[in-house]
């Protein structure tokens, strides 16, 4: 016995079975909206921007010194992200940990390692200028640790690097709304999620279904097979006590 996959039956199994899917789709969505409100920690993300330029006294910036700049931008970046520079931020909250007005610190010790996994640096492309995001789940200590970056970064350029300086665009942002969880980016990702699951439960029971109904499925069923003949059903509008009802059979 064999089963042939036809789009249409396969379709209007879909159709027929298109309220389990809804409710699948509908529950995964909650579910995954339900998750990032209440089980998911928010993080919140401090951005600024710095400018990257080379440093010369009494003269005119031209395009050597444009070129210059951004050729110096990874070096930058490595600077601000290595361990010197990272090391000196960790030192100076660990140095505030328990302090008042510090109360938003929200680890007892600070490493390189833990600092550095909240840092995000990158060069904004066209352009001499460095961006740099810093996500806590403190929006207090997200925007400190920027300002120490930025602190520690510029004596660490002159000191190894030795040519251009670095300056603020702006101060680090305090944010006032939660960088991630997205709740309606995750509820979207459960909806789809739950929408295919549906289909591939209902699409498996379709293939694992040998059941068979009428004569088409019968000659689909078995190759080289002759249908003779079909018994009709035949209901009665008042059916007798104690008789059962005809069924259809095929031969």
């Amino acid at each position: 016995m064999k089963k042939e996959i036809s789009f249409n039956d396969l379709l209007k199994v879909m159709l027929k079975k298109a309220w389990i899917i809804v409710i699948f789709t509908v529950i995964a969505a909650v579910l995954a909206y339900t998750l990032s409100a209440y089980a998911i920690t928010p993080k919140y993300t401090s951005n600024t921007e710095i400018y990257v330029y080379n440093q010369r006294e009494n003269a005119t910036i031209n395009t050597s010194d444009i070129g210059l700049a951004r050729y110096l931008i990874n070096s930058y970046i490595r600077i601000l992200t290595g361990d010197t520079v990272v090391g000196q931020v960790a030192d100076q909250l660990n140095d505030n940990v328990g302090k008042p007005g510090y109360e938003f610190l929200t680890l007892s010790e600070y490493s390189i390692k833990t600092v550095k996994s909240m840092i995000n640096a990158s060069h904004i492309e066209d352009s001499e200028i460095i961006s740099i995001k810093v996500t806590s789940t403190s929006p207090e200590e997200a925007k400190l640790i920027n300002t120490l970056l930025f602190e520690a970064l510029q004596p660490e350029v002159k000191r190894v690097a030795k040519v251009g300086a670095v300056e603020s665009l702006y101060p680090p942002t305090l944010p006032e709304a939660p960088s991630s969880p997205n709740k309606t980016r995750n509820a979207i990702i459960g909806a789809f999620l739950g929408f295919i699951a549906a289909a591939a439960v209902i699409f498996v029971l379709f293939m694992l279904d040998t059941a068979i109904r009428d004569e088409q499925d019968l000659t689909s069923a078995f190759d080289g097979i002759t249908v003779l003949g079909v018994i009709p059903v035949i209901q009665n509008e008042k059916p007798m006590t104690g008789s059962g009802s005809g069924e259809k059979k095929n031969n």
